[in-house]
């Protein structure tokens, strides 16, 4: 949101939020996980918390940094505290928007032959736990939107196979991107049913 930047940042959270609202913002049908791990691995498991009891928040998973109050918090001898991604129940998605442009953070992790991405029906996979608008949770609690580009989605537990329905190679994606790093409607993708 580049044109509202002159505003301050807690103005700016306000305006994101109301926006929420009045345009009744709502989780989409479909949201996509980007991963390296093959069809034939997620067709048997679909995408599974490292940890389904664990107890990490929502903003400590995004953040991929436990809070000192986490049980597992121990500081290592660099003085950094462990990983959330090994004790989460979360499983991380994200909607198209991720795509409209990709991420940089995430740009060279997708555009790759060993790296796949999955679409999720929402309806489907809502059947085994909810799903939370990662940028709404930050702006609701006061705090920075870490990777706000990432229309990040995350999962309260796993996402069972059946909700997978489609995929594509990073590398088709990377190749149907155009010169500005913007996707082409997910229509317009080959997709390969899952």
């Amino acid at each position: 949101m580049p044109k509202y930047d002159f505003l301050p940042k807690d103005i700016n959270r306000k305006r994101r939020i109301l926006g929420r609202i009045l345009n009744r913002k709502e989780l989409p049908n479909f949201v996509y996980r980007v991963d390296t791990r093959a069809p034939g691995t997620i067709r048997q498991q679909g995408f599974q918390p490292m940890d389904p009891q664990g107890v990490v928040t929502a903003i400590d998973h995004v953040k991929n940094s436990l809070s000192p109050n986490h049980p597992d918090y121990v500081l290592d001898n660099m003085g950094k505290g462990p990983a959330a991604k090994d004790y989460t129940q979360w499983v991380s998605t994200a909607g198209y928007g991720f795509f409209q442009p990709i991420d940089a953070t995430f740009s060279s992790h997708l555009l790759r032959d060993n790296s796949y991405i999955y679409k999720i029906d929402t309806t489907i996979a809502v059947q085994t736990g909810p799903f939370v608008d990662a940028n709404a949770h930050f702006d609701n609690s006061g705090l920075e939107r870490p990777y706000a580009t990432q229309r990040e989605w995350i999962k309260l537990g796993g996402i069972h196979q059946a909700a997978i329905i489609y995929y594509i190679t990073g590398r088709t994606m990377g190749d149907a991107m155009n010169a500005n790093n913007i996707a082409p409607p997910t229509s317009a993708l080959p997709w390969i049913q899952f």
